[in-house]
């Protein structure tokens, strides 16, 4: 997801920032099989899995951890934007994935 996530931002980071702000409009006119394949559902997915394989606290909601990634990810994109952190978008990939680790797993760091 996270590899995904940079180099969206790596290609175009305007239209990744787009997207994001319009989601409130165009979103009740995606289709449900559209809306099953979006990022948040693709989070929750991951986020079931590493809960089966233990990677992910079974006390956490999932709901919320979806909320926490995709909320993370979406403010990291637009800091980056507006100049917040320097440098290339994937000097900070290492320290997004801690902090989304700390987030899923927070007793195994």
């Amino acid at each position: 997801i996270l590899e995904v996530f940079f180099s969206q931002m790596e290609q175009d980071m305007e239209a990744f920032l787009f997207v994001q702000d319009h989601l409130r409009e165009m979103w009740p006119r995606v289709s449900k099989r559209i809306r099953g394949k979006s990022i948040l559902a693709l989070i929750r997915s991951v986020l079931e899995q590493g809960v089966t394989e233990g990677a992910v606290s079974a006390k956490l909601n999932l709901d919320l951890l979806v909320t926490a990634i995709a909320g993370t990810l979406q403010q990291f994109a637009r800091m980056i934007y507006f100049g917040q952190f320097k440098g290339p978008v994937r000097t900070w990939s290492p320290e997004v994935q801690a902090i989304i680790l700390r987030i899923v797993a927070p007793n195994k760091q």
